[in-house]
């Protein structure tokens, strides 16, 4: 009987002690799933508890893409959930605040399919300062329906200010993708501004917006730099020309960091892809194909 009065009672006095395995394990099979996550985030380590509490609760649950851990994945897309529903508002940041919290000691990666908000993410960072690796954020909003407006997608000016503010600041972060965000050649400016003065970041993904031979030139910035890390960019499906793939091409004669380029999608011409190849010929360190 111990047992099952234990797990029913859990809530009131959330502590094991010196309990045997087996008898710890019969008990967080009978855990409920609707425990406070403030409460069992850091005493609840068993994946079984963390699979039932999540299969319920998303359809598509695959653990491989939150490092093959269940925990892992249930507090990064709660995370994603939450930031997804968030308003602009003192008591919503009071809230995303507590969520993080406690969030913070698993969350790796931040996924955000349709974000709603423009938020500051140096909230982000006070929090994640050191567990963050990945990001991606595609803003926009999920329930339009039939009352979709295009001003309610795609990034700010505000929002590259913020992420440039981010970058500048973080020391874990590894990726950042801002694929399909309406990005143009003024937000790419001000995300170099930000991306310049990072130490980590070693996939950069802008496909799919609206950056053109102006925006090339600004990231040709970034590549010329002696501190560049970024090894993989990707910059499929924007409008890109002749006059900012020669931009790209003079940075890799110089570049020592570049693994891979895409430039797929772009209106490129034989000039572009002539002017690309011609300086690459004086790059040593690209080991992936450029994609065109």
């Amino acid at each position: 009987m111990l047992v099952p009065i234990k797990a029913e009672n859990y809530k009131d006095y959330p502590y094991f002690g010196d309990m045997p395995g087996d008898i710890r394990e019969r008990i967080i099979e009978l855990l409920p799933v609707d425990l406070p996550l403030a409460l069992v985030s850091d005493l609840i380590i068993e994946e079984s508890y963390w699979k039932r509490r999540s299969l319920p609760r998303w359809r598509n649950c695959d653990i491989a893409c939150h490092g093959d851990s269940w925990k892992q994945l249930y507090f990064e897309r709660n995370l994603n959930d939450h930031l997804e529903s968030y308003e602009l508002t003192k008591d919503w940041e009071e809230d995303l605040r507590f969520v993080m919290s406690f969030s913070a000691p698993y969350v790796h990666n931040i996924d955000l399919r349709k974000f709603p908000s423009h938020m500051q993410f140096l909230v982000i960072n006070d929090e994640f300062e050191s567990n963050l690796c990945t990001m991606k954020i595609e803003y926009g909003n999920p329930n339009v329906c039939m009352a979709y407006d295009i001003r309610n997608f795609g990034i700010l000016n505000s929002d590259c200010v913020s992420l440039s503010a981010f970058c500048s600041v973080t020391y874990t972060l590894t990726e950042l993708n801002l694929s399909s965000n309406l990005l143009t050649d003024d937000h790419v400016a001000t995300l170099v501004g930000g991306m310049a003065k990072n130490p980590t970041v070693v996939n950069l993904d802008l496909s799919h917006n609206m950056i053109t031979d102006v925006g090339c030139e600004h990231l040709a910035k970034l590549l010329d730099a002696k501190n560049c890390v970024v090894l993989f960019l990707n910059l499929c499906n924007n409008r890109i020309k002749k006059i900012g793939t020669r931009a790209i091409g003079y940075s890799l004669s110089a570049n020592k960091s570049l693994l891979s380029l895409n430039l797929r999608l772009n209106d490129l011409g034989d000039y572009g892809g002539h002017r690309i190849f011609d300086y690459m010929m004086d790059n040593q360190v690209i080991q992936v194909n450029i994609l065109f």
